[in-house]
This record gives structure tokens, C-alpha cells and sequence, in this order.
């Protein structure tokens, strides 16, 4: 039996080294011959992007050109000012307002229909102060270029200059301004009335716009003058004292260039950028050698790094995989110990899921039952082996198998379904409504399903005569599917990660390679899960207890278990949470501030869902305080409620979702305990929200809680 174990070692070393060795060379091989041709072809599909996403970028810059030129037109002062002068101060401090909020502004102008000067606004630098031209230092510019052209363009209509350095007193300055005038020629008493004219600083743009390590970027204009090119003694080429142009850069080649929309060859792409410049502008980017050269010098580097790196990771391998089989095959009652460990584990994680007093299900998209604990088996009054046979559909009444499918689609569609009624068929033939959400398990064609049985709740209702009782008992069936629905989506995860592993371990053991570490592993990530999945369940318990009296408590507390009971739902939806909370303590019922956060955020949630998608889904809760109050706000970025139904939003029974989903109880009965039972306020109103330099409309709901509530 030894020399039998030695001689497979031995046969197991050396393939694991000749295999390792064929498998580097293969590949440093394959890589080598490919790397240069793919890095070019993949370097050169790049800058065919990378054009236009500049060219996106100059039109957002000629955009917001145009819209702070119309601004200034359509403003009431500077309209008066044009009939009346006196009106001058006032169109001055709105020039000094754009000139502050924009840095990029080296001046901003008005000439009058001579071409004079009327306000001038002035920047010597980027990001300068600012500084307003007197009246005996304005000049009359009637003979620029600018102001002429101006005369023979059509009126309120906005020109660009061509992209040029700026000239002062008839000379370029010196070091170069790359500047860019915005020229808006206006109607004054239907004759030319001037013109309001922007010049840019455009060296920081032009940077920035031109910044491309993977290529040697040259900007031209249509006549084939280089702008900015990558070796700067060769930008400005027409103001170079032996001028420079594409010709000088690419020889004939520069024809095809200038002709051409789009060019393309093997290491350079071309592009006449499609804006409202005088002259135009064209982007060229050419593969930089340079860097290439590098990044195969790297290669080669990492060729050596990974060769080291795999070599001695085969070594080591080789030294346990050795080990391993020795063990393998040496010991044959290992197998026996292993199995009965994993059953050991496996009957535990069946014992926490039957200790669950709701329905716990998974199925496959087909309906057929791959999971159900014992709660689930006494709810349909089914054995085991029975269900096995049948499949969820079978289950439903007749007249709601059409609608139980439509649910299974959804679920397919978007990965998620809440709490919904459907009435199952009993063994006994009675009928029986259950309460479920259901959710698409990850990485996974498996849905989970959790489920109640609300039969007799159902009853009850029927019986309840007042309509506060009544109201009463839906309130605790749409906190139940609430919760219900929470606890799907923060099951989904771990009974997916316990199903990969259990399989995982089977298919380990069936192909004898099960060994005590990945044992161990396996089912210490199964146990882990399995724990998880039974805390849940006593913390949703836990925090749907009633409150019998007021007790001081820290808010925080309030939003992380509402963050514990939600998060799951909220990222399954794409929807990111931010806090901003003092650790202020208040005395108040604290299970039904939870229970009314949990429905504001549901709240939230389902907004989405009935508006247009956003760019960003946000949910942002606030807490703050003052020396009487708390005031926690929660506010969405969902685009708001409609001014027809804002005040109708609290009453009994108004809902805008489906009646599928919404009752219409849950933002009723979260203003009954904040006002009723904790002395407070809940109200709504619609409000911008800022987030990541954007704005955005949504609801903000805001809760007032005083922060002494006298003893009872």
C-alpha cells in the first residue's frame, strides 16, 4: 500500500510540473505574438471613443457659451439698459455675477451698435479677481474683426470665433493666451443694436481637453494650422516664425485628414469635431510609441514576475497536492467521517429553517419545489414526498393560477415580487390565504419564497363590525407583508451562498475530493449562514413587538435597525442610503418609530418604481435638533408628489399604487402614532435635493418629535 502511494505521488509531481510548464509557455507564447497587434487594434478602437467623447465635451463647453450669452439678453435689466442708460449699474452687477461664477471668462462685453464699449469686465488670469473697465478706459472696437463679422450675421443668433491666441494692442501676448470669443449680435428697435461677446481662457481647457498619455493628440483647424500639438514648440504653428501646419506633420497625408470627417489608419484617427467654430477644429490622435514601447517593456517584466510567481506556486501545490493524496489514499474511512459530518450540518441548517413559523420555500422557474420547511408543509397539509410530485401552480386556486403566473414573470423580470395574497388549495381541499414575498435567488434560476398563513386573520376581519377595529387588523396584515417582504430580501444572499456550498461539497464528495479543509470551509460558511438566517428571524420579531411604555432611546438606534431591516430591499433596487444623524436620545415609543421609518422608506422605494428612472436613486435621511424638538427628514430624489394628491396622501385608504400592492393605510396609520400616540408631526412637501453637483426633485417627509415628554 506505500509503494503503491509512492509511485502515484511521484506520477502526480511530475505532471503537475510538466503540466504547469506547457500551460506558462503556452501562454507567454500566444501573449507575446497577439499583445502588440491587439494593444494597437485595441489602443485605436479606444480613440475612436475617446473623439467623441471630446467632441461632447467642446459642445457642452459652446452650450453653456450659448446659454450665458441668451441669459444676459433676456435679462430685464440689460433690456432697459439698451433705452435707458441708467439702467447701466444694474447690467454691470449682472456681468460681475457670470464673470465670479465663471473662472474660465478672461472678459465679458456689450458694444453698442458703433462698436463702442459700453461695459467691460476684465480677468489678467484664470481664476482671477475680477475687475470693471471705467468709462474713460473703454475703447471702441469697430474696426476688430469680431465687431464687423458681427454686422453681417444674422441677429440674436450666437457665432463662435475661430480658436486663436489673444491679441492686445495689435501684438499676440507673450507666454500664449489661447482665447475663444462667443459673439451674440443683437436686435436693438429692428435695426443692429451690438453685440454681447465673451472671451475664454482656453489654455486649462485645451490641457485637459488634449490629455491622453495613450496618444500624441494635435489639434488643427480646417486649414491645416496646428493649434495645440503634443510637442508645444510646435503648437500655434501660424504664429511660428517658420510656420508650422499638417502638412509639415503628416506630408500628403494631411489632405485626407482636412477632407475627411473621420480618417483612420492603422496607428492614428482623425476627426472634424462637429461645433459652431469659425475655421473648425480637428482632433488627430496618434498611438504614442513611447508609451507602447513601455507597456511591452512591462510585459515583459510581468512575463518574468508571473513565470516566478506560478512556478513556485506549482511548487507548493505540488508539496500539498502530494500530501493530499497520500492521505487520500492511505485512509478510506476519511470519506465515512466526512459524510456524516456533512449530514451532522445539514440536518442543523433543517432544523433552524423549520423552526420558522412562516412558510419558507424555494423553487425553480418551472414552480417545482426544491425547498420547503416544515411550517410550509403544515400550511398546505401535504407530506414531503408528496409535494415533491407537484409544483407550486398546482397548489393555487383555478382562478388565480393565470395571476400566480403574470407573478412569476415579474419576478423573472425585475427579481423581485412583495407581499401578495394568493389562496392555496389544501390537501383537504379547503382553502387557505397566505401572505408572500418572493425574490430571485442570486447567481441562481431559483426563486425564495417567504410565506403566512393569514386564513384566520382573514376571518377575523370579516367579523370586525367597527371600522377602527377593521382599520386595526389591515394595518397589522400590511406591517406583516412589510416585514415579510424585508425578511425575502435579506434571506435571498444566504440561502443562496448555503445551496452553492452544500452543492459545492456533494459534488466534492461524489469526484473524492473532498478534503478535511474544504470541508471545514464549507460548512463553517454554511453554519455562519445558517445562524444569520435564524438571528433574522428574531430580530424582525424583536422589532415588531409592541411598545407598552415610552422609554428614552438613541435615535441612531432607530435608523440602523430600519437600515438592518431594509438595506437588502433598498440595494436590490439600486437604491443608495445616506444618513446624517446626531446621537441625540428622546423618550417616545420606539418600535413604532421604526414601524413608521420602515414605510417611509418603503415609501420611497416604490416611488421609483411609478416614476422615470433616474439617474442616480438616492434615499437621504436627516436627524437634527434644537432645544424642544427632533426633526428627522427622509427625502427622495423620485422626482416628487403630484400638487393634486400631495394633501390627500395621509387619508385612509388613498393609495397610488396598485391595489395588488397599496392599501393605502400605511402612511395613515404612521401620522396616527407619530400625532396621536407620540405627540409629534408627520408631514410632506415636495423639495430640490442636491447630490453630486446635480439637482433633483423629490419628497421629503418630516417627522417632529419633542424631545421631553413629560412622565405618564
Amino acid at each position: 500500500m506505500k509503494n503503491n502511494s509512492l509511485s502515484v505521488d511521484l506520477k502526480i509531481k511530475l505532471v503537475f510540473i510538466l503540466f504547469t510548464l506547457f500551460l506558462l509557455s503556452s501562454y507567454i507564447l500566444v501573449d507575446k505574438v497577439f499583445f502588440v497587434r491587439e494593444t494597437n487594434k485595441i489602443a485605436i478602437n479606444n480613440a475612436v471613443e475617446k473623439l467623441k467623447e471630446r467632441e461632447l465635451v467642446f459642445q457642452k463647453f459652446i452650450h453653456h457659451a450659448e446659454n450665458t450669452l441668451f441669459a444676459i439678453r433676456k435679462s430685464q435689466p440689460f433690456n432697459k439698459f439698451l433705452d435707458d442708460s441708467s439702467y447701466k449699474n444694474n447690467s454691470i452687477e449682472i456681468f460681475k455675477s457670470l464673470m465670479k461664477s465663471n473662472a474660465d471668462f478672461m472678459q465679458l462685453r456689450f458694444l453698442d451698435k458703433d462698436g463702442l464699449e459700453k461695459i467691460r469686465i476684465d480677468r489678467k488670469n484664470e481664476n482671477g479677481k475680477i475687475f470693471v473697465i471705467s468709462e474713460s478706459k473703454l475703447q471702441n472696437k469697430k474696426k476688430r474683426y469680431y465687431f464687423a463679422d458681427s454686422k453681417n450675421k444674422q441677429l440674436e443668433k450666437i457665432w463662435f470665433s475661430a480658436l486663436d491666441l489673444n491679441i492686445e494692442n495689435g501684438k499676440v501676448d507673450i507666454p500664449y493666451r489661447p482665447t475663444l470669443r462667443a459673439v451674440l449680435p443683437i436686435k436693438h428697435k429692428d435695426n443692429f443694436g451690438g453685440i454681447i461677446i465673451i472671451n475664454y481662457f482656453m489654455k486649462e481647457f485645451l490641457q485637459s481637453f488634449t490629455n491622453m498619455p495613450l496618444y500624441d493628440t494635435i489639434l488643427s483647424n480646417n486649414k491645416g494650422d496646428t493649434l495645440t500639438h503634443f510637442d508645444k514648440s510646435k503648437s500655434w504653428g501660424y504664429y511660428q516664425e517658420k510656420r508650422y501646419s499638417l502638412s509639415d506633420e503628416f506630408g500628403k497625408l494631411s489632405h485626407s485628414i482636412l477632407l475627411s470627417e473621420n480618417y483612420r489608419t492603422e496607428n492614428l484617427v482623425t476627426k472634424k469635431l462637429n461645433l459652431p467654430i469659425t475655421d473648425g477644429i480637428v482632433l488627430i490622435l496618434r498611438l504614442n510609441k513611447e508609451y507602447l514601447q513601455n507597456k511591452i517593456e512591462k510585459q515583459n517584466l510581468q512575463y518574468l514576475i508571473v513565470s516566478f510567481i506560478i512556478l513556485i506556486f506549482a511548487l507548493i501545490s505540488i508539496y500539498f497536492v502530494s500530501r493530499i493524496v497520500q492521505e487520500l489514499v492511505q485512509d478510506l474511512d476519511q470519506i465515512k467521517r466526512l459524510n456524516e459530518k456533512l449530514t451532522e450540518v445539514n440536518e442543523r441548517l433543517h432544523t433552524i429553517l423549520d423552526s420558522s413559523k412562516d412558510g419558507i420555500v424555494i423553487l425553480d422557474f418551472k414552480t417545482n419545489f426544491v425547498f420547503f420547511n416544515n411550517s410550509f408543509l403544515q400550511m398546505t397539509g401535504y407530506s414531503s414526498k408528496e409535494l415533491q410530485h407537484k409544483t407550486y401552480i398546482d397548489l393555487i386556486k383555478y382562478e388565480k393560477q393565470k395571476e400566480t403566473k403574470s407573478y412569476i414573470k415579474k419576478v423573472k423580470e425585475i427579481g423581485y415580487i412583495n407581499h401578495f395574497e394568493e389562496v392555496c388549495k389544501k390537501k383537504n381541499g379547503e382553502e387557505c390565504i397566505i401572505l408572500m414575498s418572493i425574490v430571485k435567488m442570486q447567481n441562481q434560476e431559483q426563486m425564495l419564497i417567504i410565506a403566512k398563513d393569514i386564513t384566520s386573520l382573514k376571518i377575523q376581519e370579516k367579523k370586525l363590525k367597527t371600522q377602527d377595529e377593521i382599520l386595526i387588523q389591515q394595518s397589522k396584515m400590511a406591517s406583516m407583508g412589510e416585514m415579510l417582504e424585508n425578511i425575502a430580501h435579506q434571506w435571498r444572499q444566504p440561502i443562496s451562498v448555503i445551496t452553492m456550498s452544500a452543492t459545492g461539497l456533494k459534488a466534492q464528495k461524489e469526484y473524492n475530493l473532498l478534503t478535511d479543509e474544504l470541508l471545514e470551509s464549507g460548512l463553517s460558511s454554511i453554519v455562519e449562514y445558517a445562524e444569520y438566517l435564524s438571528k433574522t428571524i428574531d430580530d424582525f420579531r424583536d422589532f415588531f413587538k409592541k411598545d407598552i411604555e415610552m422609554r428614552y432611546f438613541k435615535i441612531k438606534t432607530v435608523i440602523d435597525k430600519c437600515l438592518f431591516i431594509t438595506s437588502a430591499k433598498l440595494k436590490n433596487k439600486s437604491i443608495e442610503l445616506i444618513v446624517n444623524c446626531q446621537e441625540e436620545e428622546i423618550r417616545s415609543y420606539k418600535n413604532q418609530l421604526v414601524q413608521v421609518m420602515i414605510n417611509l422608506f418603503s415609501n420611497a422605494a416604490d416611488a421609483f418604481e411609478l416614476k422615470n428612472k433616474t439617474e442616480f436613486k438616492i434615499v437621504m435621511v436627516t436627524v437634527y435638533t434644537d432645544i424642544k424638538n427632533t426633526y428627522i427628514e427622509v427625502h427622495d430624489n423620485a422626482g416628487g408628489i403630484p400638487i393634486d394628491i400631495i394633501d390627500k396622501i395621509f387619508d385612509q385608504y388613498f393609495t397610488t399604487k396598485d391595489d395588488s400592492i397599496g392599501t393605502g393605510i400605511g402612511l395613515y396609520m404612521a401620522k396616527d402614532m407619530i400625532e396621536n400616540n407620540m405627540n409629534g408631526n408627520l408631514f410632506v412637501k415636495n423639495k430640490e435635493i442636491n447630490y453630486k453637483d446635480k439637482t433633483y426633485m423629490g419628497a421629503c417627509f418630516k417627522i417632529i418629535l419633542p424631545n421631553n415628554v413629560a412622565q405618564e
